[in-house]
């Protein structure tokens, strides 16, 4: 799907915050087959479940129960159980970085039955502060169905002093859709209310390629600029290197159909 205000660039420079990253070696998970999970299925939960050893070992315990909070860069798709988790936990840590993975089928022969163990090697960055519950914004308008071709509006208001960044992400791609080429970065002020687009001479179109396909916006307010390339691993690693009290993440999925 293509989200166009004619061609959206725009570039700011300034170094993200800079957190505390532990390497992590050997972190270990493992996951039982069963009938009703394929053999990758069992792989996944496998490497799910050594990415919470890792975050474990580095101390960021009080997570280990949500498999979703974890970063995942082997597949687009993760993306959007990356960014729900960002908006509805406030993260005390996170991985960064994957690499090394070994995995190995074994069998347990007390319970009779096989099993995958992934071994895996990780970065993890710890944060030094809680989030600010004064830091927030709220958008609405988004609704969870489009039809193609259909304008994109929605509206936006800010409970503190910041910058929005606006990204949208599918499969096929991944865009700054604000700030670009024709609404600039300007400072949103406390108790301030936008529509968007802020432009009126410009429209956010939705164009569709299949008979239907899903999308996310993936709302970012910080003070941090955006400094990396419009891919998924540089948003990703941009919203990961600033302290939760200084961002606020929102998500939201929607469809667009003919």
């Amino acid at each position: 799907m293509r989200y166009f205000v004619f061609i959206i660039l725009f570039f700011v420079c300034q170094l993200a915050t800079a957190q505390k990253t532990l390497a992590i070696k050997d972190a270990v998970g493992k996951a039982y087959m069963s009938d009703d999970k394929t053999a990758n299925q069992t792989k996944e939960k496998a490497i799910e479940e050594a990415k919470k050893d890792a975050l474990k070992k580095a101390g960021v315990a009080e997570y280990i129960g949500s498999s979703n909070v974890l970063l995942t860069t082997e597949s687009n798709k993760k993306i959007y159980q990356v960014f729900n988790s960002i908006a509805s936990v406030e993260l005390s840590g996170a991985i960064t970085n994957i690499q090394n993975i070994r995995l190995q089928k074994k069998h347990d022969e007390s319970a009779q039955q096989d099993y995958y163990e992934a071994l895996i090697d990780a970065d993890v960055i710890k944060y030094e502060k809680k989030s600010d519950p004064s830091f927030v914004f709220d958008i609405k308008g988004i609704r969870e169905s489009y039809k193609a071709n259909e304008a994109l509006t929605f509206e936006t208001i800010a409970y503190a002093n910041g910058y929005l960044r606006i990204f949208l992400l599918s499969d096929s791609q991944c865009i700054q859709l604000f700030p670009n080429q024709y609404e600039k970065a300007n400072s949103i002020k406390e108790s301030e209310h936008l529509h968007f687009p802020i432009n009126k001479g410009i429209a956010y179109s939705l164009d569709l390629k299949e008979e239907i396909e899903s999308d996310n916006l993936i709302f970012v307010f910080t003070n941090i600029p955006f400094t990396g390339k419009e891919n998924m691993n540089d948003i990703l690693h941009w919203i990961y290197s600033i302290s939760p009290d200084e961002r606020r993440v929102r998500n939201f999925s929607f469809v667009v159909s003919e």
